[in-house]
């Protein structure tokens, strides 16, 4: 399989529960969260967040990439200090 061969992707969303379908199966219960995003001329990215319920192995088909939740730490220091109070 091409590993760059884009993927059918469909995302429903609203305020109280959301879909994340991949080549028409439904993957929401092994997503905590996503990221969707693109630029002109280019295909969408969409970089899931597994579920802490999901284990090490992940069944999907999609021009996907899976990360980890950054932490806040570094980044808020780096925005805290450059701030300057007077």
């Amino acid at each position: 399989m091409d590993d760059d061969q884009l993927r059918e992707v469909r995302i429903t969303a609203d305020q109280a529960a959301g879909t994340v379908v991949l080549d028409g199966r439904d993957i929401s219960r092994q997503v905590s969260g996503y990221q969707l995003s693109q630029r002109a001329g280019l295909p969408a990215m969409l970089v899931l967040y597994l579920s802490p319920l999901v284990k090490d192995d992940f069944e999907g088909l999609a021009h996907v990439v899976v990360a980890d939740p950054p932490e806040p730490g570094p980044a808020a220091a780096a925005f805290l200090s450059a701030i300057d109070a007077g």
